[in-house]
């Protein structure tokens, strides 16, 4: 079932961490792979970590068939040295 959904949402850089229905959608709890976390949105490079995952976001994918498909996941928050505070870049 992960290469399935890994093929048909196009998750080339994303671990399936689960896969749950709700009402009429799916929901994929995804993460990126180790060495895309905790990545700094402005320049990439990475990061430590700030403090724990923040509430957990969702981005609509395409939809599977009849049915909404969402991807799920709680960035970090990461501390740069040049740019301070600030979420981590989800790719």
């Amino acid at each position: 079932m992960n290469k399935i959904l890994r093929f048909a949402l196009a998750l080339t850089d994303a671990v399936i961490k689960s896969i749950r229905i709700e009402d009429d959608s799916i929901v994929v709890g995804v993460r990126p792979y180790r060495l895309k976390q905790r990545r700094r949105p402005t320049c990439g490079r990475a990061c430590e970590a700030y403090d724990g995952r923040g509430k957990s976001r969702r981005w609509r994918a395409l939809d599977l068939g009849a049915s909404k498909c969402y991807l799920e996941y709680a960035p970090a928050r990461v501390r740069c040295p040049e740019h301070g505070v600030r979420v981590e870049s989800v790719p």
